[in-house]
């Protein structure tokens, strides 16, 4: 049955493309990608090279960090009148790339939003773990400076049970010596240029796994099994703020909201500290003479 109109309304198409094997795109995204009037990239140069591969003559426009707020406007033009597609240098689009604020304004001005599914080097990295995939926090790439990596880690492992992060392999073994030390040496997964001709992907300690890719190359999506012991340790450096927080005369509702935003875990979460921590507060001994 031949697609209409009807199947293919005006809108911003949120496009997932390979993350490295072309074979991997979906039909219905090559044909959004076909019947598209623009696409916006953050590298056009690697979305030319798949829309020539789907017979696609679209125009590209880049879309950085540093112009996305310039065009904004022209593309929600494009939106308006057929399908404005945004894709990512691979995967799907907002995971790790300026795209999302391309997409909020987009809901803001009223034009219709499609989801077009596909790859995802998270959930691709998560499926072959075998860990329980609850509780997952995804933290992208990590800090550069070791002082910021450490805090960043310890913070993210409250409220998880499995961390998620993009690393390039020049840094992994940096990243998973972090990993060892702030977490007591977790069961780690590995994965190295998935879907391309050198996929590979290991699990292990994560001191184990450092040397294992000390001279690795490419990139990389590594997965942690969080021990319970970390997870409650970071529990604590929370409720730790928090009762911080609380005695020095903070409002509840402004301290949940800092807590929920600094460590990852919900305002409810932050809430149910916060009673306890009532409970905690030591008697009145009374004046002092």
């Amino acid at each position: 049955m031949a697609l209409d109109e009807q199947q293919w309304p005006a809108g911003l198409y949120v496009v997932g493309t390979p993350i490295g094997n072309l074979a991997d795109l979906s039909a219905r995204a090559a044909e959004t990608l076909r019947r598209a009037r623009l696409v916006a990239a953050e590298d056009t140069r690697t979305a030319r090279r798949l829309l020539d591969h789907v017979g696609s003559r679209a125009p590209t426009v880049s879309l950085t960090e540093h112009n996305v707020e310039a065009r904004v406007p022209a593309l929600l033009s494009e939106a308006r009148q057929g399908i404005a597609a945004l894709v990512s240098e691979a995967g799907t689009p907002l995971v790790s790339d300026p795209g999302a604020r391309l997409v909020a304004a987009a809901h803001d001005a009223g034009v219709r939003v499609v989801p077009v599914p596909g790859p995802s080097a998270l959930t691709a990295a998560l499926s072959v773990s075998g860990f329980e995939a609850s509780d997952v926090r995804f933290l992208g790439f990590l800090p550069k400076q070791p002082g910021r990596l450490a805090a960043h880690l310890r913070e993210a492992a409250t409220g998880a049970r499995v961390l998620v992060f993009f690393e390039r392999a020049n840094r992994l073994p940096r990243s998973l010596t972090a990993v060892a030390e702030a977490f007591g040496d977790p069961l780690v997964v590995v994965c190295r240029e998935m879907t391309k001709l050198h996929e590979e992907v290991a699990r292990g300690p994560a001191s184990a796994l450092a040397g294992r890719f000390a001279r690795a190359k490419g990139e990389c999506t590594v997965v942690v099994s969080l021990p319970a012991r970390a997870r409650a340790a970071a529990d604590d450096s929370a409720r730790a703020v928090l009762a911080a927080m609380r005695r020095a005369g903070a409002r509840r509702s402004a301290a949940a909201a800092e807590v929920a935003r600094l460590f990852g875990v919900s305002r409810q979460r932050a809430y149910e500290w916060w009673e306890e921590t009532e409970d905690e507060q030591p008697a009145p001994t009374g004046e002092l003479c």
